[in-house]
């Protein structure tokens, strides 16, 4: 099965127990998640080659939360 649809499995599940208000949480609680992070490289410094630097990879996680921040319930 591939991930996609293992992702729409799981929403079409929730959907089903949760009623319609609880599914979504504008101006709602902010929810902390823990991330892990794995930079595979080949033995560079950070920052350099295929090794990045933290601020790229904080730069990225950003860019996540703010999709996540405007989501509007679509899958686009």
């Amino acid at each position: 099965m591939q991930i996609n649809q293992k992702f729409k499995l799981i929403q079409r599940f929730i959907w089903q127990i949760l009623p319609r208000k609880e599914r979504y949480f504008p101006g709602g609680p902010d929810f902390i998640i823990p991330v892990v992070v794995h930079i595979v490289h080949n033995g560079e410094p950070v920052g350099t080659g295929t090794n990045i630097s933290y601020a790229q990879v904080k730069s990225q996680l950003d860019a996540l939360n703010a999709g996540f921040f405007n989501y509007n319930g679509s899958l686009n």
